[in-house]
């Protein structure tokens, strides 16, 4: 792992460098380094933000999850697109790509065990920093305050909000179980005759709880982003005990 790490250091000196920098002594420097090259070579934030976001998912995230995460930072957004002409809706697959190449050494793909496509097969490739102790690097460097957890948070958070009610809306109060009746310990009787829940489409709800991963990144982004109300309703629902029990 360390000779890789600086061996591909190695290869990014310009040539007939003299003196050559000296090398990181020890692994966990070798894997700040690497990781302060690229904030160097990249948008600092969108390296920071993905990065953050990758090891902030729990069940791991596929990477049109990705880009759907990063759609939902606003500051993230203005400085990535502000030489953009004109400024698109969602975020640009390129810039991310130009990223995803320089962290071709330092991103795996993972097969999902928990993923349901509903034919028994299993779901798109997850992505996951390739080493424990890169993973470690990252954690401290862009997960290492509440406030940079709970911005990853709340941007998965959105992300689902936004898939979960199918309009654009990204805010919590979508994300409520849809059971046509307002969710066990939220206020109201079970059988529906106090309260009110946003429905939100339950095609794409049962979608949901078919696939536990996505559940799961759901369920420890809204306790991260210290949504109480939206986590209790998860919590408290049958289908997603259910799920979570099997």
């Amino acid at each position: 792992m360390y000779l890789q790490l600086v061996c591909d250091a190695a290869a990014h000196w310009p040539a007939l460098l003299d003196p050559p920098p000296k090398l990181p002594p020890t692994l966990a420097e070798a894997c700040d380094a690497v990781l302060a090259r690229l904030e160097r070579f990249h948008v600092a934030l969108l390296l920071r933000f993905a990065l953050g976001l990758v090891d902030a998912a729990a069940g791991g995230l596929a990477e049109a999850e990705l880009l759907d995460c990063l759609n939902q930072d606003q500051a993230l957004m203005a400085d990535v697109l502000q030489y953009h002409q004109p400024v698109p809706l969602r975020f640009p697959g390129t810039v991310w790509m130009r990223l995803r190449a320089d962290l071709a050494h330092t991103l795996a793909e993972c097969a999902s065990a928990h993923d349901s496509t509903g034919a028994g097969g299993s779901g798109p490739a997850t992505l996951r920093l390739f080493h424990r102790q890169l993973r470690q690097a990252a954690r401290i460097r862009y997960l290492g305050s509440d406030g940079q957890l709970a911005a990853r948070a709340r941007a998965i958070v959105g992300a689902t909000a936004e898939r979960l009610d199918g309009s654009g809306d990204r805010s919590f109060s979508t994300l409520l179980p849809s059971q046509g009746s307002t969710p066990l310990g939220v206020g109201g009787s079970a059988d529906g005759s106090g309260g009110s829940v946003h429905p939100g489409p339950q095609a794409v709800q049962a979608a949901l709880l078919a696939n536990s991963r996505q559940l799961q990144n759901l369920l420890v982004a809204l306790l991260d982003s210290s949504a109480w109300t939206q986590l209790d309703a998860w919590l408290t629902d049958l289908d997603v005990l259910g799920t979570t029990l099997r």
